[in-house]
């Protein structure tokens, strides 16, 4: 919060100032908005000195899920919100639970950008008879490697495999 109140500071001595913006990216998750503040840091510093914030809306599941416990389940990548079938219901993972939680620590909604994936986690072991339609399913131990690793895949591969970069997507 210190850096970035000081670069706002900067700016406001530049000649005009309102030119500049000043953004950060933030955990989309109300656990962490609360472990900064429980830590020591202000949000409405932050927000007083920022133009925005960019939840970062993106990986709230996937493959590192594996061998998780009661989290080691197939899940939304970037939920909107907890859906109300979800085992882990409790879960502050989704962007409305997220704006909320940064709309309640002092940001304006006009101060919140939400950030979604342009790439994708593919998931193995899952079936297709699952009537969630391999949604909250447990997860096989032996993922797809993805081009990124992890099963990680940019979008422009699903959908148009020449992008691939040399990779071939799983069956």
């Amino acid at each position: 919060e210190n850096l970035l109140t000081d670069i706002h500071n900067d700016f406001q001595q530049l000649p005009n100032p309102s030119q500049y913006i000043l953004t950060t990216a933030v955990f989309a998750s109300k656990t962490q908005v609360d472990n900064f503040t429980q830590a020591g840091g202000n949000w409405q510093t932050v927000a007083n000195a920022v133009t925005s914030v960019d939840l970062m809306a993106y990986d709230f599941h996937g493959q590192f899920d594996v061998g998780g416990g009661a989290s080691s389940i197939t899940n939304f990548l970037s939920n909107q919100s907890v859906a109300a079938t979800d085992p882990l219901g409790s879960s502050d993972f989704s962007v409305e639970n997220a704006v909320a939680a940064y709309e309640a620590a002092g940001f304006r909604a006009d101060q919140i950008v939400v950030g979604i994936p342009a790439y994708t986690r593919m998931e193995a072991g899952t079936g297709e008879t699952d009537q969630n339609h391999g949604l909250f399913v447990p997860l096989a131990g032996d993922q797809p490697a993805g081009e990124y690793g992890a099963g990680v895949t940019d979008y422009k591969c699903l959908i148009n495999q020449t992008y691939c970069n040399n990779y071939t997507l799983p069956a």
